[in-house]
């Protein structure tokens, strides 16, 4: 299976011609906009920034894989200009991670940076914090780390290539029909001789122990023990072709998920993922939940829709899809639940965008806030000011 282009290059090599972001009368779908394999951002500030500074270094977990999960993330001199994949709240403090294992944390609001030792050189992809102290961060290899104090430490509990066998030993043990038992080792046995830098991209947290994680392919982990002992969760996604799922939003006690080939799986963790009624076969590249516009769905050439479930809405009946009217048509890539509930969407113009209208008739209206490169990842500082994430590192814009 080929590498899939890291978001960085791909976007980066598509600005020039905005054509191939705005949505035609037909168009083949793109890459998947997140990376399958770290590489060099080809931005000179960017570049620069990664030149390694004098700094503690990190002591890699025992019994860690060799190569990137093996080896501590190198001290750059301007982490805040590298490649920025995640950005996390933690009580009054943010936290961002990227390219190789960058890891930073800002204490004023996101006005200046510093980073911190990481026991791996593997890019980040999502960062997730239960409260002001706990954290995980997930990224390629399947490197999931935990912290304990908001960030300032953190551990190597679990990797893809231990995922992978768990994966395999359950499919062996597994009690089902003869055929459906010989189809799950092979998918398993496929996933266990795969690309190794397949990376965790989705994390889902039900209160402080439990923890679920979706990654590229059929890469699943679950946890009840805040990552002391792991299992495979890929019987509870209905996702046996392994598309990618790149978006994940949670709605009172519902589960969304959704990415490329338009495929939308929901329902409560516990009963599993279903696939879904999808209004769009193209990409999704996020989910979120919209307040009174539902459960929304972005991605692809300004694709966006939203859809507002009943109360009691199960997997077998089909969603009420509303198209969210985008004057841009550009990739959408992020998007941010404000707090005081406003819902912003952001795009590979590095533009963002804020939701309006009404939940049956959604609509995009431009907003103030700029990145000079594609964004990737967004949050609001307790000040709220807006923290934009991508390919050239972190831009603040100030509160109004």
């Amino acid at each position: 299976m080929p590498k899939l282009l890291p978001v960085a290059v791909l976007l980066a090599s598509t600005l020039p011609a905005m054509t191939s972001l705005v949505r035609p009368a037909s168009a083949e779908p793109p890459a998947a906009p997140r990376a399958a394999s770290p590489v060099q951002v080809p931005d000179p500030d960017a570049a620069a920034a990664l030149s390694p500074i004098p700094g503690p270094a990190s002591v890699p977990l025992p019994g860690a894989a060799a190569g990137p999960l093996a080896t501590p993330a190198a001290m750059v001199a301007h982490p805040d200009k590298v490649l920025v994949e995640a950005v996390a709240v933690a009580g009054h403090r943010l936290v961002a991670g990227g390219l190789d294992g960058l890891l930073i944390l800002s204490d004023d609001n996101g006005v200046t940076w510093r980073q911190v030792p990481l026991p791996v050189q593997a890019t980040l992809t999502a960062i997730r914090f239960i409260d002001d102290r706990v954290g995980w961060a997930v990224g390629h290899y399947g490197a999931v780390l935990r912290t304990d104090d908001g960030g300032e430490h953190w551990i190597l509990v679990e990797d893809g290539q231990r995922a992978a066998e768990a994966t395999l030993d359950a499919a062996r043990a597994g009690n089902e029909a003869d055929s459906v038992r010989a189809r799950r080792i092979q998918a398993a046995e496929a996933l266990l001789q795969d690309d190794p830098s397949r990376p965790f991209l989705l994390i889902q947290c039900s209160g402080s122990d439990t923890v679920r994680l979706i990654g590229a392919g059929l890469l699943s982990a679950e946890t009840n023990d805040r990552g002391r002992h792991w299992r495979p969760w890929s019987d509870g996604i209905g996702n046996p072709d392994g598309v990618r799922l790149d978006g994940l939003a949670a709605r009172n006690g519902l589960l969304l998920v959704a990415g490329a080939h338009g495929t939308v799986l929901a329902g409560r963790p516990e009963d599993g993922l279903h696939k879904v009624s999808s209004p769009y076969d193209g990409t999704f590249f996020g989910v979120l939940d919209g307040g009174p516009f539902g459960f929304v769905l972005f991605g692809q050439q300004g694709h966006a829709y939203a859809a507002v479930p009943a109360a009691d809405w199960t997997p077998a009946k089909p969603l009420a899809w509303h198209p969210v009217a985008d004057p841009s048509q550009t990739t959408l890539t992020a998007g941010l639940v404000r707090q005081d509930g406003g819902v912003l969407l952001a795009d590979a113009a590095g533009a963002t965008w804020k939701l309006s209208g009404k939940p049956d008739a959604p609509r995009l209206d431009a907003a103030p806030a700029q990145a000079p490169f594609p964004i990737l990842a967004m949050a609001e500082a307790s000040d709220r000011s807006l923290i934009l994430a991508g390919s050239g590192g972190i831009v603040r814009v100030p509160p109004p």
